[in-house]
């Protein structure tokens, strides 16, 4: 039995794409019926921490020489997965917006084959935030997430935000010292965070604002006649 499997599985098509963060060249496979089922268990867990593990699962199964998913910064997880729904299930999806405005159900077509990681012009992950002083800072990914025991990044609550970009930290730098994550405490982290003035924070907080995404327009005319626009934006988005 073992030797018909493993017939079955050498004979699944190969494609090649590339890793948005490091442009590094992956091979991968359609997932297979057995890994569909952890797709469709996972539509309906209740929590988007559950979605991103049960999807992080399904890459490491299906793209060759990849380790460590959970350590992938989001939106290359959110890219992968694009782009092995697309290869195993189909490159369109047909499904049903609500409009924001009017309520009213809109029919949809996307091709997730024309979705690409935006990158903002000019984002980079060194910080100078004065002549003397650089922060190095890592993307969020779902390890983080699942440390601080959160479903999603929110950028709006001062203590939360706090929390996520001192586990981002990778490396402070002065004229004197390096320190690295590991070097210092989270208490320590925090602490360096809240003796930042306003202006270098906001510096920071714009390298996470402006970081990676995958996203797309939706245009839709809703029946007052009105032409309209919805973008799509993480991958919590495509998946519902």
């Amino acid at each position: 039995m073992s030797e018909l499997i493993d017939f079955l599985v050498s004979k699944v098509p190969k494609y090649e794409t590339k890793l948005p963060s490091t442009n590094k060249k992956l091979r991968f496979r359609p997932f297979l019926v057995r890994e569909e089922k952890i797709l469709l268990l996972a539509q309906e867990m209740n929590t988007s921490s559950e979605k991103l593990n049960a999807i992080a699962e399904l890459i490491e199964n299906c793209f060759d020489g990849i380790k460590g998913v959970k350590t992938l910064p989001l939106f290359d997880i959110e890219y992968l997965f694009l782009k092995l729904r697309a290869k195993s299930v189909g490159e369109s999806v047909d499904s049903i917006l609500v409009c924001p405005e009017t309520n009213e159900k809109i029919d949809i077509h996307i091709n997730l084959d024309e979705i690409e990681v935006r990158k903002t012009k000019g984002h980079t992950s060194t910080l100078r935030l004065r002549d003397d002083l650089v922060v190095e800072l890592n993307y969020p990914n779902i390890k983080i997430l699942e440390e601080l025991d959160k479903e999603h990044l929110n950028f709006t609550d001062d203590k939360k935000t706090y929390e996520v970009v001192a586990e981002c930290i990778k490396k402070i730098e002065t004229p004197n010292t390096s320190y690295t994550k590991d070097s210092l405490s989270k208490e320590e982290r925090i602490e360096f965070l809240n003796n930042l003035t306003r202006n270098q924070f906001d510096v920071i907080l714009n390298f996470f604002m402006t970081s990676p995404k995958i996203e797309t327009k939706i245009e839709y005319q809703t029946s007052d006649g009105v032409d309209r626009t919805l973008l799509l934006s993480g991958l919590l988005d495509f998946f519902v």
